[in-house]
């Protein structure tokens, strides 16, 4: 008898399923929302940095930019502000992952709005005039932080 080579049957790949990848993509732009979303700074009234943050000379810097029609101001802390009791609101309890995030020591601890640059300036003014001898001042910033996409579209 003659014998016939049987030819080999290879099992056929998986189908593709885009179950899978449409899952991949959700995970996705969750984990980037989550990485470069909104800093966890805790927004304060102008009369509370005044009192809490700008009279003790515990601000390093602040950062002012246009957002919509207001004018939001970034406050950054001097190093060691974690061990200060009366910023204990700002240790970015609500980022339960902040060394993945990267917030952990970067970005504003505070937030605050003004009407207007040039109101901003005046009230800050006002406020460091009143300062006592030797804390230091603060310099203001302005960033532009504008969309490049919206004036794309």
């Amino acid at each position: 008898m003659k014998k016939i080579p049987s030819s080999k049957v290879s099992p056929k790949p998986p189908k593709f399923n885009f179950v899978w990848l449409m899952i991949a993509m959700f995970l996705g732009f969750f984990a980037l929302q989550y990485v470069f979303g909104e800093s966890p700074a805790k927004e304060v009234s102008y009369s509370d940095f005044e009192t809490r943050m700008l009279n003790t000379g515990a601000v390093e810097r602040l950062v002012a930019y246009k957002k919509n029609d207001l004018v939001e101001v970034e406050v950054y802390l001097k190093k060691g502000w974690k061990d200060n009791p009366s910023f204990k609101d700002a240790t970015k309890a609500a980022d339960p992952l902040p060394s993945l995030s990267g917030q952990e020591d970067k970005g504003p601890q505070y937030i605050f709005k003004d009407a207007s640059p040039d109101v901003l300036e005046k009230k800050l003014a006002a406020s460091q005039a009143e300062l006592t001898p030797g804390t230091p001042k603060v310099q203001l910033t302005y960033d532009d932080r504008s969309n490049p996409w919206a004036s794309w579209l």
